[in-house]
């Protein structure tokens, strides 16, 4: 996957995508979830972004997300995510090394003070290079507190409305989830997420960059974003 791709903030939000009308089975378990908080709140002055990793029921498509690979090597800036062919090559690297037996199911990139949406470039890049019918695209945006999932009903891209949280270490396949395993039931969440089993730290930095950035954003507008090749 030798590819450069590049976010930036002029582009609107893409209003064609709506709400899923079919339920799609997705599962996240809480060691990838975590891991994408702790990396997307390290800096919120910029954009994150990396891969989703885990397997998929080719019968049903349904997903399950098993754990996240950052992208150390993008270029990030304020309103900006470079996918570098470093960056790629890091990410490849790992997935084959750590995860042999599983895919790159999506990925994630973070939207601080943006809020969840995918821009019309950002839909474009995702077609283009996350185009398999259960590939997903995961958005958090950790000053706002908020997260969502975009992914494919008939060749359209949708915003998934709901998905299972598993506790650590449960999701392991796409099946049901084993009896007495902890499970959470999210719906599309434009609300706070959740902190349980999230830890402090990441409530220091949400609420260390609400104070850093109020007053700014009160008096200039806030830009969009978009992901566009170089």
């Amino acid at each position: 996957m030798n590819r450069k791709l590049k976010s930036s903030n002029d582009e609107k939000p893409n209003i064609s995508i709506i709400p899923a009308s079919v339920p799609r089975g997705l599962v996240f378990d809480e060691v990838a979830r975590d891991s994408i908080d702790v990396h997307v709140a390290s800096d919120t002055r910029v954009e994150k972004g990396g891969v989703l990793v885990g397997s998929v029921d080719e019968t049903t498509g349904n997903v399950t997300i098993v754990a996240a690979i950052p992208a150390h090597r993008a270029v990030s800036a304020p309103a900006s995510l470079t996918f570098t062919h470093e960056a790629w090559d890091e990410v490849n690297a790992v997935l084959a090394e750590e995860f042999p037996s599983h895919r790159m199911v999506g990925w994630y990139h973070s939207h601080p003070l943006f809020g969840i949406f995918l821009s019309e470039y950002d839909t474009f890049i995702h077609s283009n290079f996350f185009n398999a019918s259960w590939q997903i695209a995961y958005v958090v945006d950790p000053v706002l507190g908020q997260s969502g999932f975009f992914g494919w009903e008939e060749e359209k891209i949708v915003r998934l409305e709901s998905w299972i949280v598993l506790a650590h270490g449960s999701a392991k396949s796409v099946r049901e989830p084993e009896k007495g395993s902890a499970t959470e039931q999210h719906s599309d969440s434009s609300n706070f997420v959740g902190l349980s089993g999230r830890g402090v730290l990441i409530v220091g930095i949400v609420f260390a960059a609400l104070l850093g950035f109020s007053l700014a954003i009160s008096s200039i507008p806030r830009p969009v974003r978009r992901l566009s090749l170089p």
